[in-house]
């Protein structure tokens, strides 16, 4: 299977590893298009192994497409991706 990196075919703004996790940002000068490039990543959001893909902005707010981390603890859009590095 193809990392995430490869499939989402842009560079992230930010890409940080801590303590085996790597949390991805991409931003998006609009809504429309972070929403259509997360739905894109909807297959990686189905592994066990992402715990979070999430798009944030000031028209839509907070879309959780997959937010592991919620359900265990009960003027720019960006898209979020969580995850062991293993998988990246």
């Amino acid at each position: 299977m193809a990392s995430i990196i490869d499939k989402a075919k842009i560079a992230p703004y930010e890409s940080i590893e801590l303590t085996g996790i790597r949390d991805i940002h991409w931003g998006f000068s609009n809504v429309e298009t972070a929403l259509e490039f997360a739905e894109n990543l909807l297959e990686f959001a189905a592994m066990e192994d992402v715990t979070k893909l999430t798009v944030i902005g000031p028209s839509v707010g907070r879309k959780v497409y997959k937010d592991s981390h919620a359900r265990a603890a009960s003027s720019d859009c960006r898209v979020e991706s969580q995850g062991q590095q293993a998988k990246y």
